[in-house]
């Protein structure tokens, strides 16, 4: 019979579950503190989750529907709170998705319920079934799947539900010499081997080494429990006796607090004893036997509700679960019932007239990426600004953010993040080499990282962007100069400061007094040096204005990290910078795309996620270029336009390429699901508005009343294209006819002529089609003439003239006789001539004579011109322009099949479209 409470059992766990909250307290120590520290976390992770599943599988012998359903409610709302603060806290809402460490309740749950199923139980009950399980949870590492970690932890759980606690008795100094043994070979090992937490909590392996001390960390868990077990004394010590008795309720609540102090205090002096402390006062106030009572109280009353009135509890439950799902999919529901306006011609106009600026975040290399791009003996980073590269040139200045130094002569970059290094940035000069021939104009130098390699990295990093004339911001090697950055582009005076929230390694009272000189750095507002800080910042802005500039630009370093919602932090200096003369703040930092804000006249963008980055994890690999437009007479920002970007790793090295371009490459249909979850993500956190992958467009316009589509290539009637010549005269015609060749039937397209689109926006017109794929003026005389004699056409619409170019090289004279000889079968008909379509390079036709084709289309044109100017019913629309630029813009392959002929989606609305706008 069990006992009904073990305190041996109940000690290891107190202790236990302290380490529990102390692991999650140091989670994120190793990104700001020395390695050496973090093999204590290293440790903690090693076996306090397998001991403790040891224990709980003991305490699995007799377990009760009623402690079932304790576990799953439990899972339930722990998930939903974690579900909840990332919400409120980084902005996203995955429904879902199991969240930090919710996982242990529900994976608990799980095999406390396989063991009421006789067979499986009987199964395990079989010792000798534990040696073959345990081979298969080392092996079963080799696959890259989340369900690994299941089957890891479930062999502990397996081994604590067979284990007799009276048979693994060891004596005192045996059992502390096993624990200091196992120990001491732990430390040696991480100081060797760069383990990973994610491998430490039971995930995949990446090589031979992690497959071999999977199976030495298993035997040794096993060997901590039971040396363990041993030591801890058989009475009530006090506190740790009351953390093991109430461990549930400490675990179900501590995670949420962890998360918040380790954000407030990473970083502070003194940062490892502070967490020590808020660990075990964390224990106190929810592993006191008054909280735990309460806690315990609740699912007492839940259970009973549950027993008694099941129907209204279920009902309950799935009204619950309804209203979650319509907050989780909420975006689509807005979606459908919201439509976006359409850009107008003024707004396109303006946009066009434009001054631009573009900004792009992190450019930072962690280690694997610097190696990935060693090629002939040297680093040569281009392919990386491969697919971006004509982005970057279509701004009038490029703006980027180099997030970490420059320096050849000490180690490049250590550590790709949550790897277990301590994290060094450092880049090959080439890199800086490869970021201005990509277009980029001048980087910020304000960042954490900014002193990885110490102070002469920072004084090579400038002299190396200085003899390749690369300019930047935001590193002063000595006395300040260029703090307060001013550029002449264009005839527009542009003023430029850069700050950082801090450099990593150093403290707040170092950065301020010591290294005042080095950067602009900005503090919380609690700091004693905030109200400095904010006088020497608002002295950065008079100066500017003292010296007249048009426009001030603000590059802070800022936000938490991974997090797509913006933090007080940020909030305090957006207004601050607003408030005394920012018109845009380009912001960076959270390695997370964030909103894009508007504050009266002024812009702000608070981070457009890394540029490229191979720490993919939390959408890692998803960002954005922002362009953004100001008017250059009024030195007003008009708006923005927001180009998704996906880092995609090609050849073992991670490039960066705009989501729209990726789709028309073949190569990378392998993404397309990424590629769609890219575009949603960008649109909805920058915009706040989700664009579906069905209404996907290159660049996304964003303006201080929201998002519009861009009216140019989108095909969408405006009040303006109702009031055009083509559109009036289809309205007032009661019977249309089409006359045409190939483009105008839709041989090629599957029978979809150019027109359709167009016609669609009328209802009650008869429409008449004369056309045939290969057609000249000549052949529509001869096939069609008597027909046209016959028709009773209102309105004959006519583009013809392509072939006679393609094929014959028929002259203008010929050409214009011809097409008065079909002008001749109308009597009282208006006629619109419709220049000829052009062709493209793709075109096979006299591919040899594109300088003769050119002259013979301007000949036609002409003449067209001519006719339509002497008679009164007669038209002329040049809608070659408009299709030419959208061609050049989009590339040919978004609407043509073959250099000649429209698709029939995007190219017969791209014709049709382009009629409304001559």
């Amino acid at each position: 019979m069990l006992e009904r409470r073990n305190i041996k059992l109940d000690n290891l766990k107190g202790i236990l579950i302290y380490l529990v909250v102390l692991g999650h307290l140091l989670f994120s120590y190793n990104y700001y503190n020395s390695d050496k520290i973090f093999i204590i976390v290293k440790l903690i992770y090693s076996f306090h989750m397998p001991i403790f599943l040891i224990i709980s599988g003991y305490f699995s012998k007799d377990i009760k529907n009623k402690r079932l359903f304790e576990l799953l409610i439990a899972f339930f709302l722990m998930n939903l709170s974690f579900i909840i603060f990332d919400y409120f806290r980084y902005g996203s809402f995955e429904l879902f998705s199991i969240k930090y460490s919710s996982w242990y309740l529900l994976y608990l749950f799980i095999y406390r319920v396989l063991l009421k199923i006789k067979l499986f139980s009987n199964l395990i009950e079989r010792k000798k079934i534990l040696l073959f399980y345990f081979l298969f949870v080392v092996f079963i590492g080799f696959l890259n799947l989340e369900i690994v970690r299941f089957f890891y932890y479930f062999y502990f759980f397996a081994f604590g539900y067979l284990v007799d606690l009276k048979k693994i008795k060891l004596s005192f100094s045996k059992s502390l010499l096993y624990m200091i043994i196992v120990f001491v070979f732990l430390i040696y090992i991480y100081l060797i081997f760069p383990f990973s937490l994610d491998f430490l909590m039971g995930l995949s392996y990446i090589n031979n080494i992690e497959f071999l001390f999977r199976m030495f960390i298993i035997w040794c868990s096993v060997l901590l429990f039971v040396s363990m077990y041993n030591l801890i004394p058989r009475k009530e010590i006090k506190f740790i006796t009351m953390f093991g008795v109430n461990s549930l309720s400490i675990y179900f609540f501590h995670r949420i607090f962890t998360l918040l102090i380790t954000d407030y205090f990473i970083g502070y002096n003194y940062f490892f004893l502070l967490m020590v402390i808020f660990a075990i006062i964390i224990c106190l106030v929810f592993g006191n036997y008054f909280i735990s009572k309460y806690f315990s109280n609740i699912f007492n009353k839940l259970w009973y509700l549950f027993i008694k009135f099941k129907l209204i509890f279920t009902l309950i439950i799935i009204f619950l679960f309804c209203v979650l799902i319509c907050f989780y999919y909420k975006d689509d529901i807005y979606s459908y019932f919201y439509s976006p306006s359409v850009m107008d011609y003024e707004t396109v106009d303006a946009i066009d007239d434009s001054f631009s600026i573009g900004f792009v975040g992190d450019l930072i290399l962690l280690e694997d990426q610097v190696n990935s791009f060693f090629e002939n003996g040297g680093y040569n980073f281009d392919d990386m600004f491969l697919y971006t590269k004509k982005y970057f040139n279509s701004v009038d200045y490029m703006i980027g953010v180099l997030e970490g130094p420059s320096d050849d002569s000490v180690d490049y970059s250590f550590g790709n993040f949550d790897d277990g290094k301590e994290l060094r940035l450092n880049y090959p000069s080439s890199f800086l080499k490869s970021i201005k021939e990509s277009g980029i104009d001048l980087v910020t130098l304000s960042n954490n990282h900014l002193l990885d390699r110490g102070i002469n990295s920072v004084k090579n990093t400038v002299n190396n962007l200085n003899n390749i004339s690369l300019d930047y911001v935001g590193a002063y090697v000595s006395n300040k100069e260029n703090k307060r950055k001013i550029v002449d582009v264009k005839g527009i005076k542009i003023g430029i400061l850069s700050y950082t929230y801090g450099i990593n390694y150093y403290t707040e009272e170092q950065l301020f007094n010591e290294y005042n000189y080095l950067t602009n750095y900005l503090c919380n507002t609690n700091s004693v040096y905030f109200k400095d800080v904010k006088k020497s910042v608002i002295s950065d802005f008079k100066y500017l204005k003292n010296n007249n500039v048009d426009l001030i630009i603000v590059l802070p370093h800022y936000g938490t990290q991974f997090s797509n919602k913006i933090d007080n932090y940020q909030k305090v200096w957006n207004d601050i910078f607003i408030e005394n003369g920012a018109d845009m703040i380009l912001g960076d930092h959270s390695h997370s795309v964030q909103p894009i804000l508007y504050k009266g006249n002024s812009l702000v963008v608070n981070s457009p996620g890394n540029f490229v980055n191979s720490y993919i994890d939390y959408d890692g690999d998803i960002s954005m270029m922002v362009k953004i437009f100001v008017d250059r007479k009024e030195k007003k920002v008009i708006g923005a336009s927001i180009i998704p970007l996906l880092a995609i790793k090609e050849y073992n090295r991670y490039i960066s390429i705009p989501v729209y371009k990726a789709l028309n490459f073949d190569k990378y249909s392998i993404y397309k699901d990424k590629l769609r979850y890219a575009t949603e993500k960008v649109t909805k956190v920058s915009m706040n508005y989700k664009v579906s992958f069905d209404e996907i467009e290159e660049e996304y316009f964003y303006f201080n009343d929201g998002y519009k589509k861009n009216n140019k290539y989108l095909f969408e009637l405006t009040d303006n294209d109702k009031n055009s010549l083509m559109y009036k005269l289809i309205e007032n015609s009661d019977n249309v006819c089409f006359i045409g060749d190939s483009i105008t039937e839709g041989t090629k397209n599957g029978y979809k002529p150019w027109y359709l689109p167009l016609i669609s926006n009328f209802s009650n017109k008869r429409i008449y089609n004369y056309s045939k794929g290969g057609y000249t003026s000549h052949d529509i005389i001869d096939n069609y003439g008597n027909e046209l004699k016959q028709s009773n056409c209102d309105l004959a619409i006519i583009n013809i003239g392509t072939n006679d170019i393609r094929y014959n090289l028929t002259s203008a004279d010929i050409y214009i006789s011809n097409v008065k000889k079909i002008l001749s079968c109308f009597r009282d008909s208006k006629i619109v001539l419709l220049s000829p379509w052009r062709t493209t390079d793709k075109d096979f036709n006299k591919e040899n004579m594109r300088e003769e084709k050119e002259k013979m289309y301007y000949y036609y044109d002409k003449e067209l011109k001519e006719l339509a100017r002497n008679n009164e019913n007669i038209y002329f629309i040049d809608v070659n322009k408009y299709i030419s630029e959208a061609i050049n813009d989009m590339g040919e392959d978004t609407y043509l099949l073959d250099g000649v002929h429209p698709n029939s989606d995007l190219g017969i609305k791209l014709y049709s479209y382009a009629t409304l706008r001559d």
